[in-house]
């Protein structure tokens, strides 16, 4: 700073001594001004009227001296003093220069990092946008997949469904087929064991009718048989009287002549009985002929047990069957008591015997019949 003062100084001297000649220069040389402590020398640049005022202020006080024949430590004096206020004044034009440079450079600075600033938020919105925009893209393409997919999931769904109704149409028409088969089957076998059960009844009535004939004509033979007995025995009974008188008439006739003895004769009767047969004798026929005639419904188990009562005609022929205790299982039910029919006329003991077949309860069982 002493430096830059002196040189100051000196410039004002020399401009004070050569007022003319800088008066035709057309601009001032530049005044290069050194700080101290390391600090980077600015150049200074003096206007151009300030240099004119102040060689103008030289002049007039130049003249003012040698008018008034001031001497020269005076004008030294008031050199130093103009030169020290030129210094001051040319500090603070200068210091304010700095200032608004700094100002300046710092607005700049400011200005160009908000323009950063404003640059990367706008490339960070940018990218922002960007990132959103295939996000966006990204989503809307996953939303239409989705959606392609929920199409074909429907379609897929609604082809299901329609193929699942149709099925469930052609099993129902399959169903109702079978069914009306069935019904018309049963319907066929109800009316077959009607006209059976109607023809048997006819032939039950055949059968007792021709027995009560046959019975009647037995009678009625045994009755004739026996009353011919009766009159053979009564003939001779007859005879044997006779006979009797006679020989006796002729043993008393003997006796008279022969006054011997007389002998006699006498005859003997032979009796004799007979037995029924049981029931166990007959039942095993029974159970091999209805077991026969037996045909195992889909889906019966060994297990089963149906009890049955059975009313029969003298012969065999079955009045009726009915089923007193169920299994469970009405197939099997209704198989077994279409045995019991199927098996008319039951092989049965004739007279006394047929009573404990008249009416009797059967146990039937895929296995055994008790």
């Amino acid at each position: 700073m002493v430096i830059s003062l002196l040189l100051h100084l000196l410039l004002l001297y020399l401009l004070f001594l050569k007022a003319d000649e800088l008066l035709t220069m057309d601009a001032p040389a530049p005044i290069v001004a050194e700080e101290a402590e390391e600090q980077t020398p600015i150049p200074v640049m003096v206007p151009k009227e300030t240099v004119q005022q102040v060689i103008k202020d030289l002049r007039e006080k130049r003249e003012l001296q040698e008018k008034s024949a001031i001497g020269l430590k005076k004008r030294e004096d008031e050199a130093l003093q103009l030169a020290r206020e030129a210094k001051e004044k040319e500090k603070r034009r200068l210091a304010e220069l700095q200032r608004q440079r700094e100002e300046e450079l710092k607005r700049l600075e400011e200005e160009q990092k908000e323009r950063e600033r404003q640059l990367a938020e706008l490339q960070k919105q940018r990218e922002e946008a960007e990132r959103k925009r295939k996000e966006e893209e990204k989503r809307l393409k996953q939303l239409e997949a989705e959606r392609i997919a929920a199409e074909k999931e429907v379609e897929r769904k609604r082809l299901e469904e329609e193929e699942r109704l149709k099925q469930l149409e052609l099993e129902r028409i399959a169903a109702e087929e079978e069914a009306e088969r069935q019904r018309l089957e049963e319907e066929e076998r109800l009316k077959q064991l009607e006209l059976e059960r109607i023809a048997a009844e006819k032939e039950a009535k055949r059968k007792e009718d021709a027995r009560i004939a046959a019975e009647k004509k037995a009678q009625e033979k045994k009755r004739k048989e026996e009353e011919e007995k009766k009159k053979y025995a009564e003939a001779k009974r007859k005879q044997e009287i006779a006979a009797r008188k006679k020989a006796e008439a002729a043993a008393a006739a003997a006796r008279q002549k022969s006054k011997g003895k007389g002998s006699g004769s006498g005859t003997s009767r032979k009796a004799g009985g007979g037995g029924g047969k049981n029931y166990n004798k007959y039942i095993g026929p029974i159970r091999s002929k209805i077991t026969r005639n037996w045909r195992r419904p889909l889906g019966s188990s060994s297990d089963l047990v149906v009890k049955m009562r059975l009313k029969l005609f003298p012969g065999g022929g079955i009045a009726n069957v009915q089923v007193i205790k169920s299994s469970g299982n009405v197939a099997f039910d209704r198989s077994a008591a279409d045995a019991v029919r199927l098996s008319d006329p039951l092989p049965v003991p004739k007279g006394k015997d047929f009573d404990a077949f008249r009416s009797f309860v059967l146990e039937f069982t895929p296995n055994r019949i008790r």
